[in-house]
């Protein structure tokens, strides 16, 4: 099949909705320097929610919501124009029209040199083809395919299974090999087959049983036979390049045969891909230099914070190093929560894209919010907002234009933040309605709700052992023999992907509201840990900080170092060596550290006044830990010491914690978060809070880390000192409502450190 991109358009175009060629007037200032410094860029963007009736499959959510997210991304950050990104979704994404739409729009206009990217959300599988015949036995061939919207035809042999109508690997692989380029991305938002067994309805896996076909069809073996023409490849050749990973340019995939699901999330107001949107904030907010491993290992990071330990994308094919190919001929433009895509004609109303604020945060960011251009300087301040798009109103400076970049200015959030346990699908009614009275009785914090609803933890039931009998144990079994009694059921939290926490299992044989009763002081632990979540800010600040966590067993190597946008970049250690690179930047996964390791943080001050630091974290055992300061760490054991805040003078660093303790990452395997607040002002609240909630003693040392018994009511301090730090800058603005917290950005920097102990 083969026709202009104008035929193409105008055929599909009779579908209705489903496809559409991004057309709007969002001319950025930058794209004529674009325009002339770089190739073309071009995009081919297809996302599935619904499937034809031929069989019975479950419709997704997401989806469609991956290929608008990314269609933002490319115009907005990367510089393609809105008419090179054309996107194909449900009932217009049937096998035909994305073969057409790669053949009209990518392959017959892509040149040497240009940037192409393909981006596929939906349905895969793993399909079994009957490959050749040895002494009468059939034997198989496996591959991966992309479920389009009519990946299964009626057969016309009544009574007979469906016809597959998917589009293979080897196809895949074919297409971009005809490519005229090799600046390529495919990004694959789809699994191999599924492998968890959910525990929340709110997630689901991209991905169908495998499928048994007999053979290719005659139309699959006669497109592919024209690509291998084109390329000039024989069938063996692509098997083994393709199985070998030498995949034409970068190939991002959520999902791979040895960790073969995909999985989509419901949010507050939108379902996503968890990879697709991982994957677009953590683009959004990097720099044109940061290599794949770095991206990678972020996005790993923040796809086991969702949901806890989870499947590991994979980035493989010939450009699997260095930056991403988008990157060619980048325009710079400043890091950023968003961007102004249209105005009124006076400039005084805009509607705004907020992809760079993260989801937690997003899910809960109030009107009122303010954002700052800074060139021109323009303070603009938020009316309305639903999913990523919002209403924004001109405070002060030039009128708005369409382009402009966003920084957050000032955050409001609501004081009546909660925590959203879900209850477990394995529940019985009775369970559900026990779990659900014990947590409203006097726990505000804690809302209970819906496997179907987008939730935090779940609160889940862990199914008794198997007591089956054995074979030889059956005539036994049947006998009058008295039997022990089957083992109980326990329960425990759990994350959405269904991993267990540490030290959240009761005892078998233990009731539900017994087990709900032992289990809220570690949910308003867990509600604590969401809020500490909600102050990072390492973008919009204009401190000069950095941090690294550091492993003492050799030579205190760097693991992880995060830093604000200002601070330098680390140093050499003399002329004659190079900056050390950090562990994690090795890596594309999320860091792991094995057990009981001694680290220690090293917090640097670069700016020309002095900073408080203080740091709060948990670890995979679910224990709060906090760092601490004190005058009288000698004092005896009958005297309460007096905490202090800890000052960093311009130019120097503090180790946390102090050289004459020594702290271990846990023993427990699991995910650690720790997050090192730095602020202009000392957090005089959260300290006495601190102090009320810390043991009598202290280690002997004048700093360093220790529990917190309880650390919900501290967390809570931190949000009522940058509350009144911002106060100068908040209350000429009218954000005053006592029912929200109300945070300028250049008052405080939060860094997060996340890394799994195992």
């Amino acid at each position: 099949m083969s026709f202009t991109r104008r035929e193409f358009i105008q055929r599909v175009g009779l579908l209705g909705t489903g496809l559409w060629a991004s057309d709007l007037s969002l001319v950025h200032r930058y794209q004529s320097v674009l325009a002339q410094s770089t190739p073309r860029k071009l995009a081919l963007l297809v996302g599935l929610n619904q499937y034809s009736r031929t069989v019975n499959v479950s419709g997704l959510k997401g989806c469609v919501t991956d290929v608008e997210l990314h269609r933002e991304l490319l115009v907005h950050r990367f510089g393609f124009r809105p008419s090179d990104v054309l996107i194909l979704t449900d009932e217009a994404a049937t096998r035909s029209n994305i073969e057409a739409a790669f053949t009209t729009h990518l392959l017959e206009q892509a040149l040497p040199g240009d940037v192409v990217v393909f981006h596929f959300s939906g349905y895969g599988c793993l399909v079994r083809t009957k490959s050749s015949a040895e002494g009468g036995a059939p034997t198989y061939g496996e591959q991966q395919a992309l479920l389009a919207t009519d990946a299964w035809l009626p057969n016309p042999m009544q009574g007979e299974a469906p016809l597959f109508n998917g589009i293979y690997e080897d196809t895949l692989f074919l297409l971009l090999r005809s490519l005229s380029t090799d600046q390529v991305t495919t990004l694959l938002d789809v699994g191999v087959q599924p492998s968890l067994e959910l525990r929340c309805k709110s997630l689901r896996e991209r991905a169908l049983p495998p499928w048994q076909a007999d053979a290719f069809s005659i139309a699959e073996l006669a497109f592919q036979d024209r690509l291998l023409q084109q390329t000039q490849l024989t069938r063996d050749r692509v098997q083994v390049q393709r199985q070998s990973g030498q995949l034409p340019g970068l190939v991002l995939a959520a999902a791979a045969i040895a960790q073969p699901t995909a999985l989509e999330l419901d949010r507050q107001d939108f379902s996503a891909g968890l990879f697709s949107y991982a994957l677009m904030q953590q683009l959004w907010t990097s720099t044109p230099e940061t290599t794949i491993t770095i991206q990678f290992g972020r996005i790993s990071s923040q796809m086991d914070q969702r949901i806890g330990p989870s499947p590991q994308p994979a980035a493989k094919g010939q450009k699997s190093f260095g930056s991403l190919p988008w990157s060619a001929g980048f325009f710079a433009v400043p890091q950023s929560v968003g961007v102004v895509t249209s105005t009124d004609r006076r400039g005084q109303t805009a509607k705004l894209w907020l992809g760079g604020i993260p989801e937690a945060l997003l899910a809960v960011y109030q009107s009122q919010s303010c954002f700052r251009c800074m060139n021109p300087p323009i303070l603009l301040q938020m009316r309305s907002r639903q999913g990523w798009t919002a209403i924004a109103q001109h405070i002060s400076g030039p009128p708005l234009q369409e382009g402009l970049f966003l920084e957050e200015a000032i955050r409001v959030l609501p004081r009546s933040l909660s925590l959203k346990l879900a209850l477990g699908s394995n529940l019985e009614r009775i369970e559900r309605v026990d779990a659900t009275s014990i947590v409203s009785v006097g726990k505000r914090s804690i809302q209970v709700v819906g496997t179907a609803q987008s939730a935090d933890y779940i609160f889940t039931k862990i199914p008794a052992p198997s007591t089956a009998p054995k074979p030889d144990d059956a005539n036994a079994a049947s006998s009058n023999a008295i039997l022990e009694p089957p083992p109980a059921a326990s329960y425990g939290l759990a994350y959405l992907g269904g991993t267990l926490l540490p030290n959240t299992i009761g005892d078998r044989g233990e009731v539900v509201k017994l087990a709900l009763q032992r289990l809220l002081p570690m949910l308003d632990t867990l509600l604590a840990v969401k809020l500490l979540d909600l102050t990072i800010n390492d973008t919009a600040t204009p401190l000069r900080v950095s941090a690294t966590l550091e492993q003492l067993d050799d030579l205190s190597q760097p693991l992880i170092r995060l830093q604000t946008p200002e601070a330098p970049p680390p140093q050499p250690i003399d002329e004659t060596t190079e900056a050390p690179i950090p562990k994690a930047d090795k890596t594309s996964k999320t860091l792991s550290i094995p057990n009981g390791t001694a680290i220690q943080y090293r917090v640097s001050n670069w700016n020309d006044f002095p900073i408080y630091v203080w740091a709060v974290g948990i670890d995979s055992g679910t224990t709060v830990f906090a760092s601490y300061a004190t005058d009288n760490a000698s004092a005896t054991p009958e005297q309460k010491p007096t905490l202090k805040p800890l000052i960093i003078q311009p130019g120097t660093s503090v180790v946390l914690p102090n050289a004459s303790q020594t702290w271990k990452a846990s023993t427990t395997a699991g995910l650690n978060k720790t997050f090192v607040f730095c602020t202009r002002e000392a957090l005089l609240q959260t300290l006495v809070a601190q102090n009320n909630t810390t043991k009598s003693t202290l280690p002997g040392s004048p700093s360093g880390f220790t529990q917190l018994s309880r650390p919900l009511p501290v967390v809570q301090k931190i949000f009522e000192d940058l509350h009144q730090a911002s106060l100068p800058a908040t209350s000429p603005l009218g954000i005053t409502a006592q029912n929200i917290w109300a945070l300028e950005t250049r008052t405080w920097t939060t860094l997060q450190f996340v890394y799994a102990t195992g």
